[in-house]
């Protein structure tokens, strides 16, 4: 590629960079800054055929691991601020609320703290133990395809980036179907 081509080419990915910024910078009002949602977790009824009850979860993960989320268009190009980030679990048969927040101007949310199970667990080999609890992580912004994430895991002390690449919704459907990652898979088994 001779130099005037390169340069052309320099020009037009800065172009279509800032186009793409002025497009989804702006948030509205309403998706102004929440503070997170830090569930109470119950104890469900005995007829809950789940594996986990509120209790056992608390029991099972007395420890604290940490989660961030970065929000991106463009293959982790550009940034996207005001993306809807709601962090959940199933526990005892229900969906339970960790976190409801937005990503801020760099396309990332706050460091949010999550219960996990102790390291400890991961040094004994004989152990019955999970050495990560695991999350879901739903991801939205008008104009873009939804993201959800499951099977997050997060693990005693070690701060967790969970990146997701947001995709223009080119079609403006009204509620698109929603991309689905499953994060208990390796990068070469997903679907």
């Amino acid at each position: 590629m001779s130099l005037s081509q390169d340069d052309a080419l320099q020009r037009q990915i800065e172009s279509y960079k800032q186009q793409l910024m002025q497009m989804y910078q702006r948030r509205p009002k309403s998706l102004e800054k929440e503070q997170p949602v830090v569930p109470t977790i119950v104890s469900p009824s005995k007829d809950e055929g789940s594996y986990y009850s509120g209790t056992e979860f608390q029991d099972n993960n007395l420890k604290v691991g940490y989660l961030k989320i970065t929000t991106t268009i463009a293959r982790r190009a550009i940034p996207i601020e005001g993306a809807r980030c709601i962090v959940s679990k199933d526990i005892g048969g229900e969906r339970r609320i960790f976190y409801d927040v937005y990503t801020d101007e760099d396309g990332s949310t706050e460091k949010l703290p999550l219960p996990a199970p102790d390291k400890s667990f991961s040094e004994q080999p004989e152990s019955d133990h999970r050495v990560s609890a695991s999350y879901d992580i739903e991801v939205t912004k008008p104009g873009f395809v939804p993201v959800t994430d499951l099977n997050v895991p997060i693990f005693d002390g070690i701060l967790s980036i969970q990146s997701v690449n947001l995709i223009p919704d080119t079609n403006s459907n009204q509620n698109p179907d929603p991309i689905i990652i499953d994060e208990s898979y390796p990068s070469d088994e997903r679907r």
